[in-house]
């Protein structure tokens, strides 16, 4: 009895356990061609509830919220894509360039990235919807593309160029390191290093950035000056 006690919880350990009242797209052509159609930018979720535990508490979070579903059906084209499909990686994941599980990004309805809005807050996940429902809104008008840093003495150049797709590349000398977007807001864009380790922040305003280590608790930040925006 314990045994098919077992099997049955990690069976249903991947099953959404709330009401979603999304109407959910799960291929990318349709998805889009709606957004064309209905003017609308495109809420993208990649995710892998089955066994990704950041997956899970997403939708226990934010996901499961009324409020947030509300807002999601009402200025947006819903868009989930599962890891896999019978046990098969999702083809419709080809569509993008993404680092790990949960992703959660806004698309123009032409298809062009705009934000990356993950976010385990309900409350800066719904600022979020609201700052980027306007389907007029691109990644270009949202945020400067490059900047430059020298963060300390030695006189190192840091060059961070973003790639237009939720990814920076950064650059020191002839070491190269790709960088995720996780989020922004009015004053950073935060990124991430690949190991989820550490996190930089590009200042908005001013010169003064940050670079955090991130741990169980958020991310712990001191501030790494030198900054510049290149138009």
């Amino acid at each position: 009895m314990k045994k098919i006690i077992s099997i049955l919880f990690l069976l249903l350990a991947g099953t959404a356990l709330f009401a979603d009242t999304v109407s959910w797209y799960t291929s990318y052509d349709k998805a889009l061609a709606a957004a064309k159609k209905e003017n609308k930018n495109i809420f993208l979720l990649i995710t892998a509830p089955s066994w990704c535990g950041w997956c899970v508490k997403l939708e226990e979070n934010v996901l499961s919220k009324s409020d947030v579903q509300q807002a999601i059906s009402k200025d947006y084209i819903p868009l989930k894509l599962l890891d896999e499909i019978n046990g098969v990686r999702n083809p419709e994941l080809s569509n993008f360039n993404f680092s790990g599980y949960p992703t959660v990004r806004i698309y123009s309805k032409d298809g062009n990235f705009v934000q990356d809005i993950y976010s385990q807050d309900k409350n800066k996940m719904l600022a979020s919807l609201d700052s980027y429902k306007n389907p007029a809104i691109s990644s270009n008008q949202a945020k400067p593309e490059k900047f430059i840093a020298y963060p300390n003495s030695n006189g190192d150049k840091w060059e961070f160029e973003s790639s237009g797709d939720g990814f920076w590349s950064l650059t020191v000398g002839e070491d190269e390191e790709v960088l995720m977007e996780f989020e922004s807001d009015n004053d950073f864009i935060y990124l991430m290093d690949g190991s989820g380790m550490y996190a930089i922040a590009l200042p908005l305003k001013g010169s003064d950035g940050g670079l955090g280590r991130v741990g169980d608790d958020g991310v712990d930040w001191t501030v790494l000056a030198g900054f510049e925006k290149v138009e």
